[in-house]
């Protein structure tokens, strides 16, 4: 496995990662159905162009991808003081993935001059960011229609 920047020409796989990811994994977690919809059809490339759902990304400074010989794994993304997406490929969970592509964003949050880094998490995540060392600052919340935990980890 190689983590990395990401790159213009990972887009595609990016979008399909995410989509198949979010769905796969979080698609039960809402509070409002339209919640789930407005992620897909952010990432989805038949309702966004390319240039489009780049733009949006590139609105984060920290980008990482996860790849193997078969093609990208994993994906991060955030600014120093706040992790935004983060998905791995439902075949590559518990296999380390995740967690690499955290320590990542961590080390390039801490270079930045971050302190702590928050984020809100999927009810799905949430052990995984606790064994990241984030803790639970709330009971479950409405995240753009979404069931979410905000979490936070000091550095």
């Amino acid at each position: 496995m190689n983590i990395r920047k990401f790159r213009t020409e990972d887009l595609q796989a990016v979008s399909l990662l995410v989509m198949r990811t979010f769905k796969s994994c979080c698609g039960d977690d809402y509070f409002d159905e339209s919640g789930v919809q407005n992620v897909l059809d952010a990432f989805d490339l038949k309702k966004n162009t390319e240039e489009e759902l780049l733009q949006k990304l590139e609105k984060t400074k920290i980008m990482y991808v996860a790849e193997d010989e078969e093609g990208v794994i994993g994906f991060v993304r955030g600014r120093s003081d706040e992790v935004v997406s983060l998905a791995v490929d439902v075949s590559c969970h518990r296999k380390g993935v995740g967690n690499i592509l955290m320590k990542r964003f961590e080390e390039d949050a801490r270079s930045e001059g971050a302190v702590f880094i928050k984020l809100h998490s999927s009810v799905f995540a949430v052990s995984f960011y606790e064994s990241m060392g984030y803790e639970k600052l709330s009971g479950i919340q409405n995240f753009k229609g979404l069931k979410v935990y905000d979490m936070k980890k000091v550095l």
